[in-house]
């Protein structure tokens, strides 16, 4: 899935490792209070919120998981004393991202409604979008479209697409697709269906350990609270937050916050817990590796089936689906949009289109039916993913999936291709 989007021109994949080494580097700093380590931190987070606003949530996180270890750290005893002076580090990193988030955006300092330019009807719609809060807080609603509309900020059109792409994206939903079921506004188990089918099976398996792993050390700690003489201090000292949790806070944070959302697009969407997750299976491998010669043939065996995985789909990433699915011959019946078809092959259509003959007609996507000639259309619009297409390619759709029109072809696992002579009366 990394490599998959490591080849589009999109920031899917560069906000993955960043997020990581801004993660890691801030473990490294709780760990041992370098200055250098909070450095690395603050300019790799600031990089990280450049790149992708799904760093945003997480920057938040960070900020206050570094007031928590300041405060939990701190020797002072007054409680507001404690509390500022652990309040430093976080508004301190603040006030730098925000200045250099400025003068990335050139010091501009404007209203949101004035990043639109001419555009009146994209500043009504937001204006329209912005009522709807209402129905919570008229008074709210009020202050919020005249902050809109008069209220000068700095790095405008960062904080603007921010609200059309995260806010408003999420509250208008996304038409999504999901085992062949249609939502506007998705489904909390969109992603783990997704990782069930999209991740190679040895990843799975390694996912599954961790489980059983986390199960059985819980199961282990009840066992030895209950066995411990002096219970109060046996859970102070295995209960307290250690920056290494941070590891498994912050990817457990954003993925169920992916859940909640309804922008059910595709694999790409949580692809920055995936390095947090490889990290917890090279750890528990570390872990049992010597144990017996049983565990490391079975690492060793899925190892090689990973690496098999990798170069079989080649060069054809991100039509990855597994095993379990049906490998990605079956993609189309289970997800669409970025998980399978986004207008990545287009190459290859127009290298098949090229080699047909000159007389055979040839119908590209069509939303209208047509009685002669080759039609060759992308699974996304065959499935009807979009809400607003789906009625138009029902004429294929419907006989297709009841087995009554087979295609002639497919091209590269996202396009089929149908003769219309075979489409049934």
């Amino acid at each position: 899935n990394i490599i998959a989007h490591s080849r589009l021109v999109t920031t899917d994949a560069w906000i993955v490792p960043l997020v990581f080494a801004a993660t890691f580097s801030l473990y490294k700093y709780l760990q041992n209070k370098s200055r250098g380590w909070l450095i690395s931190f603050a300019i790799l987070g600031f990089i990280s919120l450049l790149t992708k606003y799904s760093a945003v949530p997480i920057a938040a996180l960070w900020l206050i998981l570094i007031f928590i270890f300041e405060f939990k750290d701190s020797k002072t005893k007054s409680f507001l004393k404690k509390a500022l002076k652990s309040l430093l580090k976080p508004v301190l990193i603040i006030l730098v991202w925000v200045l250099a988030l400025t003068t990335v955006y050139g010091f501009r300092f404007s209203t949101l409604a004035e990043t639109n330019h001419a555009d009146t009807a994209r500043t009504e719609s937001h204006l329209d979008n912005l009522s709807s809060v209402e129905r919570f807080s008229v008074p709210l609603a009020n202050v919020l479209k005249d902050a809109y509309v008069n209220f000068k900020v700095p790095f405008p059109e960062y904080v603007q697409g921010f609200f059309e792409n995260v806010l408003l994206h999420d509250a208008s939903g996304h038409d999504a697709f999901l085992f062949g079921m249609y939502a506007k506004h998705g489904w909390w188990y969109f992603f783990p269906l997704t990782m069930a089918v999209k991740m190679p099976v040895p990843a799975l398996i390694g996912i599954l350990a961790l489980f059983i792993f986390a199960g059985w050390s819980i199961y282990s700690f009840i066992k030895h609270t209950r066995a411990s003489k002096d219970t109060r201090s046996y859970l102070s000292k295995h209960l307290s937050l250690k920056p290494v949790h941070i590891l498994i806070i912050i990817p457990v944070f954003f993925y169920l916050l992916s859940m909640k959302s309804s922008i059910n697009i595709g694999m790409r969407h949580i692809l920055i817990v995936l390095p947090f997750i490889y990290l917890g299976i090279a750890l528990l491998i570390d872990r049992f590796w010597n144990k017996n010669l049983v565990i490391k043939i079975f690492v060793l065996v899925l190892g090689g089936w990973y690496i098999f995985s990798a170069a079989s789909i080649y060069p054809h990433y991100l039509e990855y689906f597994n095993e379990l699915a049906g490998g990605p011959e079956n993609g189309y019946r289970y997800l669409l949009d970025s998980n399978l078809s986004w207008g990545q092959d287009g190459g290859f259509v127009q290298e098949y289109i090229n080699e047909i003959p000159p007389e055979i007609d040839i119908h590209r996507d069509p939303l209208e039916e047509y009685d002669d000639g080759l039609i060759i259309i992308d699974a996304d619009l065959l499935m009807g993913r979009d809400v607003n297409k789906r009625p138009k390619t029902a004429w294929i759709r419907e006989p297709f999936l009841a087995g009554e029109w087979e295609p002639i072809d497919r091209i590269a696992f996202t396009h089929f291709v149908f003769d219309s002579k075979d489409r049934p009366e």
